[in-house]
């Protein structure tokens, strides 16, 4: 019938390079390669041929669904571990983000071309897990390199965060057809709910009861909880404190600790943000700092110097580092 000849047309991939042999034809008379695709200092034995990555195309053409021209899963899968593998070999992060959000594009493209998530979800599942990971710790790590006037090719965390969710909201989808709970399924519904998805949503979808109980959801939902009681002790007792380094990233992509810290300062000095003074006896500086987790040093004399100091958008924040505890990229991507 109609629908047998509708998945009969579904093209399946036949290409086991990274770039498609035509696409790297084409790209050749133009010399349009990224730095990184034309050499790597730590894979200097590798030729152009082995280093570049198809390139994401906005409008899909028939030529474009031809099986040469699509990549087989297992060769996607070493595309996002070569791309993913560049950041743990000495490359600028920045630099590696370039290429990496569009290569990454294209791989998506390669799977929904070929309707890999309604065909074998179950082998694609990984990979959106990784490149939602690799959204998330972005939007911590390049914080300081946004785009500016001084920079004005620099990071779009408005563009990062747009792909963050269209690959996350894609990857729950794919859990919530599956028959059983994928085994990391908790964890991206907790970021979900960080990102400030509503948590009656959680009532309106087929979750499972392992994953509304697990850790890493009471951990979301307790975090929200906190937030929208503007309880900023339990907030830094019970929740930054707790957070993993990817969920500390996505409170800070959400600006939830600043914003605590900033309800605090106004709280602690009358709405003045003046601690010392006469208010000195009452909450000293150092004690302010260690209620509100602030590591590293300080140079503030006055509430209204540290606010400056820890409420700013677009800054590194020396507690997430910390809970950094894996030292390769790849380890913290592939989770």
């Amino acid at each position: 019938g109609r629908d047998k000849m509708a998945v009969e047309a579904v093209p399946e991939g036949t290409c086991t390079t990274m770039c498609p042999i035509a696409e790297l034809r084409e790209r050749k008379k133009w010399n349009d390669f990224h730095p990184l695709e034309r050499s790597v200092p730590s894979f200097s034995g590798r030729s152009l041929e082995q280093l570049a990555v198809k390139k994401f195309k906005r409008t899909i053409e028939e030529v474009d669904r031809s099986p040469e021209r699509l990549r087989t899963l297992p060769c996607l899968y070493t595309t996002v571990e070569h791309l993913i593998g560049l950041l743990d070999v000495g490359v600028d992060f920045e630099d590696a983000y370039k290429l990496l959000w569009d290569r990454l594009r294209a791989v998506r493209t390669d799977v929904t071309v070929q309707r890999l998530l309604q065909r074998r979800s179950k082998e694609v599942v990984p990979l959106y897990e990784r490149m939602v990971r690799y959204h998330i710790l972005c939007s911590y790590e390049l914080c300081e390199k946004k785009a500016s006037v001084s920079n004005p090719h620099g990071f779009d965390a408005h563009l990062n965060l747009e792909q963050l969710n269209k690959t996350l909201q894609t990857l729950l989808s794919v859990y919530e057809d599956c028959d059983q709970a994928s085994e990391n399924e908790a964890e991206f519904v907790a970021y979900d709910l960080l990102l400030g998805t509503d948590a009656t949503k959680l009532m309106r979808v087929r979750r499972r009861a392992a994953v509304l109980g697990s850790k890493e959801v009471r951990f979301a939902l307790r975090a929200v909880r906190v937030l929208r009681e503007k309880n900023w002790v339990r907030f830094f007792s019970k929740v930054w404190r707790d957070a993993t380094y990817l969920q500390a990233c996505v409170l800070h992509l959400t600006g939830a600790d600043r914003g605590m810290r900033s309800h605090c300062l106004g709280v602690v000095s009358g709405g003045t943000k003046r601690v010392f003074g006469p208010k000195v006896s009452v909450y000293p500086l150092e004690d302010l700092r260690a209620a509100l987790l602030l590591a590293g040093e300080s140079t503030a004399t006055n509430a209204e110097d540290l606010a400056e100091e820890v409420c700013g958008d677009g800054k590194l924040c020396p507690e997430v580092s910390a809970k950094r505890q894996k030292s390769c990229w790849t380890e913290i991507v592939n989770g």
